[in-house]
Parts: structure tokens; sequence; C-alpha cells
């Protein structure tokens, strides 16, 4: 997508996700949730909720059969608009290229703060526990279940004013990260694998062109690991 395309869509949306620290910390940003709705159908990309509140935006890829890699950031009552505007900017960027993986934009549902959404779908609390913590998010009771949604891996990229590249997450992801950045950067690999996708996050100044260029290559390194199986 063209640069300028991506700066008005950042400028439009941006200061409707910062407002959500303006508001009732405990409530959700159903203004951002509609206006991602909008950008959505403005692009011709899916647009989903699963039963505790998530958003998925998808562009499909080129292979149905391979689940889609994440770009994700907290969704309600965030403090920090670098991580929506980080996730925003590298999913924007995807989406004039083909990948064998779709691409999703997550928005976790996250009230007063707290990672429910991203907790729920990576299983450490229970959905119940989370409608408990939050009621709000019963609202979204009909919709499909958290545990449809598969992704082949997620991406939290997040942009600071820090120059040097900061990525921290699973091994592999994390070499690749390393890869794209083709600079010197710091690294911490965390040996505990998430049960559901193996995750991770990119932090600086130049955040967004690493990730983008991290999630290229993971694409590329998941086509090649599925043609290994056929």
């Amino acid at each position: 997508m063209a640069d300028n395309k991506i700066d008005q869509a950042v400028n439009w949306l941006l200061p409707i996700y910062s407002q959500s620290s303006e508001l009732n910390v405990s409530s959700l940003n159903a203004t951002l949730r509609k206006s991602l709705r909008m950008l959505a159908d403005k692009f011709r990309l899916s647009f989903k909720q699963d039963d505790v509140g998530n958003i998925y935006i998808t562009g499909a890829g080129r292979d149905p059969e391979l689940s889609p890699l994440g770009v994700c950031f907290p969704l309600d009552g965030s403090t920090f608009p670098g991580a929506f505007e980080g996730a925003l900017r590298t999913f924007l960027a995807l989406q004039n290229r083909s990948f064998s993986c779709g691409i999703s934009l997550i928005g976790w549902s996250s009230p007063a703060g707290k990672s429910l959404g991203h907790d729920v779908w990576e299983g450490r609390i229970s959905l119940e526990e989370s409608l408990s913590q939050a009621p709000d998010l019963k609202q979204f009771s009909s919709m499909d279940s958290f545990s449809s949604f598969g992704m082949s891996a997620l991406f939290e990229i997040v942009v600071t004013q820090e120059a040097t590249i900061s990525i921290r997450g699973g091994p592999i992801l994390v070499q690749k990260a390393a890869n794209a950045a083709q600079r010197p950067v710091k690294t911490q690999s965390e040996g505990q694998t998430p049960r559901r996708a193996p995750e991770v996050k990119i932090e600086g100044r130049e955040a967004v062109s690493v990730g983008r260029a991290t999630v290229e290559l993971y694409s590329k390194y998941i086509a090649a690991l599925f043609d290994n199986f056929d």
C-alpha cells in the first residue's frame, strides 16, 4: 500500500485509539472498533470478531490451508499508541504484497489495560474468567469461538524513540527478525513455547521496517516448511 494511504489511515485512527486512555479505562473503545470495521470495508478485507471481542482484519494469502500471520496490538484502554501505530503501519504496508500466508491485523480485547483477549486466545485464562473480570465482553458471546482463529505466528511491533531495535520472543522468530534488521540489535529468546503460536515483539524507531521484513521472511519459512510435508 502506498505510504500516503498508510499515513491517512494512521492519522485517522490513531487519535481514536488514543482517546481510550481519556475515557473510563474499564470501557471498550467502541469507536475504534467501528472505525476498524470501516477500514476493512474500505480496503475489501475480511473483518471478524470472536467471543471475547478480539478483532481480526485479514488479507487472504495464496494458500488457504496456511493459518495467517497476525500483527497484533491491545485494542482497548491502552495509554501507549506506539503499539497500535506499529501494528497498523506494518499491516497496511504488507497489503500490496502476495504471501502464501494471509496477514491479519489483530486487536486484542484489553479493557482496563488487561490483556484479556490475548490471554484467553493463548489459553492462559478461561473465557469465563475474562467475562468475570470484564462483563462488557459478554456482548460478544454470539460470535465465533476464539479457538477457531488459528495463527501461524504473532508479531507485536511497537514504535518507540529508541534507535536500537529490541527483539524478544521465540528463537526462530528472533533470528528471523535479527536477520531482517541488518543492523546491531538487542535480542532475547524466550524458551517457553506458547500453546498456540510462536510470538515475537519488535521495538524501536525502525520497528515497522524491521517488522515488515520479518513477516515476509517468516511467511517464506512457513511456506517452505509445509512444502516439505507434501
